[in-house]
């Protein structure tokens, strides 16, 4: 059947199709309830480094023993390794050791004719591209190393997050403006996108908001659907839902793709499941599902990846909780 595509006004109501994921919701609710069941019996912790590693990686960080300590008593909050950098990494950013008590690491990317033979320092495995404009290339990860001190302040985002702060566009504003703050794009941290006509190629999509007061009423109404119109949806859906929509509506001038997958990642945390990492091995067919939430305001395929994610997850924090349990 063919899907009719999704044209976007500004008040509207937003409605993201699924299937009948009852059952599998209900069985990942379990698994996810068991694990912290095994948690609290064994009091051992399995947010750890090692499955951290897999996680998105771009999400929290932070400068200080005592904002260490907050999450590492926060069930829903993941801990980012701790240990020090590569001595080349302290080198390129002219810090000390003292200055990376936690890593982060944002993604750069880079498209090339031919499969590269080596990897460059803080590189990924390259993926090749499979739609789009750059079918054929090889899509090239770099990590890029940030210095913890000016990302500190994610932590008082995440201690309101706990102490129940309403997920919302000035969230997400701040979210964008943490993120960016200390980069070469400082300039248009926090800022949203001042309208004018954005248009997605590879999508053949073009995006709703000729305004920046246009763009602002997308983000709120948005926002309005996920605290009030969604209450029939389960978190894991309400959050592929946004996570598609905030793509769709490309409310900053860069970063957008990122920005939702974190606010994907907070409902998640919120809600006691586990980071996940969407892209990672599987970037074409994470294209493939924002391509059927842009257009077509269909959910499932993103949740399909979501769900795969969270499954996986959860079971590496089991096995983690069992072996943890054995070595006491």
């Amino acid at each position: 059947m063919e899907q009719k595509q999704v044209h976007r006004h500004i008040h509207d109501e937003v409605h993201y199709t699924f299937e009948n994921n009852t059952l599998a919701l209900q069985q990942v609710d379990v698994q996810k309830d068991e694990l912290w069941k095994l948690v609290q019996e064994n009091q051992c912790q399995p947010l750890i480094d090692e499955l951290n590693q897999e996680a998105e990686t771009d999400f929290i960080l932070f400068s200080s023993q005592e904002m260490a300590e907050f999450f590492q008593k926060h069930p829903h909050f993941k801990i980012i390794k701790t240990t020090p950098p590569p001595k080349e990494m302290i080198l390129s950013t002219n810090l000390n050791e003292k200055d990376f008590p936690f890593q982060l690491f944002a993604y750069d990317v880079a498209y090339v004719e031919k499969k590269p033979m080596q990897l460059e320092p803080f590189e990924e495995a390259p993926e090749m591209v499979t739609i789009g404009e750059h079918k054929g290339e090889w899509l090239r990860f770099f990590q890029v190393p940030l210095p913890s001190k000016p990302f500190a302040v994610f932590y008082h985002l995440a201690q309101d997050i706990k102490n129940g702060r309403i997920l919302d566009s000035v969230y997400v504003s701040d979210l964008h403006y943490y993120f960016y703050q200390h980069t070469k794009m400082k300039g248009i941290a926090g800022m949203l996108r001042t309208g004018g006509f954005c248009f997605m190629k590879h999508f053949e999509y073009k995006v709703p908001g000729r305004t920046l007061d246009e763009v602002d009423g997308f983000l709120n109404n948005l926002f309005e659907n996920y605290q009030s119109r969604w209450q029939n949806l389960h978190p894991i859906e309400k959050a592929v839902s946004l996570h598609n929509e905030m793509i769709a509506l490309q409310p900053f001038h860069d970063g957008n793709k990122r920005i939702a997958r974190l606010v994907l990642n907070s409902i998640l945390l919120e809600h006691g499941y586990p980071t996940i990492q969407l892209r990672q091995g599987q970037n074409a067919l994470y294209v493939q599902a924002v391509k059927e939430g842009v257009l077509y305001q269909n959910g499932q395929p993103m949740f399909t990846l979501v769900m795969q994610q969270v499954k996986k997850q959860l079971e590496k924090y089991k096995e983690a909780v069992q072996a943890c349990s054995m070595n006491r």
